[in-house]
């Protein structure tokens, strides 16, 4: 293990920094399914591991998700993704 915040990966250049669930360059965008029906399969954000910049917007979108996870029963990860975009 290392600590995440030394990594290269990490810019500090938006309010939010997150990962996703592909596991390459290409598929942390989406990426085609090899399969009889073509189809486009999209990584999520993932909500496990993320930087936040304590900008208004950032406060404003964790008080947000601190409020849809007391009020509904969502999942944290779908939750996040709905907020960020």
């Amino acid at each position: 293990m290392q600590n995440p915040f030394t990594l290269p990966s990490l810019y500090r250049d938006a309010d939010v920094e997150g990962m996703t669930d592909g596991w390459d360059d290409v598929t942390a965008y989406g990426y085609e399914w090899p399969s009889h029906t073509r189809s486009l399969r999209l990584g999520a954000r993932n909500s496990g591991l993320f930087y936040v910049r304590a900008t208004v917007e950032a406060v404003r979108m964790m008080a947000r998700l601190k409020g849809r996870m007391q009020r509904e029963a969502v999942w944290d990860q779908t939750a996040y993704n709905e907020e960020m975009w």
